[in-house]
């Protein structure tokens, strides 16, 4: 009788340890490398604007400047720099005798007679993102020559 209850004894420490035992998971590593990099973008729309001003705009007699107003442009910016950035303004090419272009950036300083110079409409933009409004105002005097022209306004995002 001791040898039956011996081999039930080894079959089932047997079933036992077979039970416990399983496969060890296999495991795979990756590096995976992450790379941000500096963004530091500014865009205005829209891309066109019309600003025209009109004969009934001058006053007869004098050679004063007329002037119209226009705020439908908007600024959008981004950017991820540890300092603050700045947004500033210019023309391409200089705009004939006696016409004049100016802008004001919402939050900004202004406004700001437009040169081929950049200048800075505004400062102190912290890391991230956020928008406003371009504002113009175009004068001309009576005693400017007719003429149609196009001024390509540079808008600049830096630190």
């Amino acid at each position: 009788m001791k040898t039956p209850l011996f081999v039930m004894l080894v079959v089932a420490l047997l079933l036992l340890s077979a039970g416990g035992a399983s496969a060890q998971p296999n495991i795979a590593n990756q590096t995976v490398n992450l790379n941000v990099p500096a963004v530091l973008r500014v865009s205005v729309t829209p891309a066109s604007l019309d600003l025209t001003l009109q004969g009934t705009d001058f006053t007869p007699g004098t050679d004063q400047s007329a002037t119209i107003t226009d705020g439908s442009t908007t600024f959008r910016y981004v950017h991820n720099n540890a300092t603050d950035a700045a947004i500033s303004v210019n023309v391409q090419a200089a705009l004939p005798a006696g016409v004049n272009l100016s802008v004001e950036l919402s939050g900004g300083v202004g406004p700001l007679p437009l040169t081929t110079s950049a200048v800075d409409a505004l400062t102190g933009l912290a890391r991230g993102a956020g928008n406003g409004t371009a504002t113009y105002s175009f004068s001309a005097l009576a005693s400017s020559a007719p003429a149609a022209t196009a001024a390509t306004v540079v808008f600049t995002l830096h630190n």
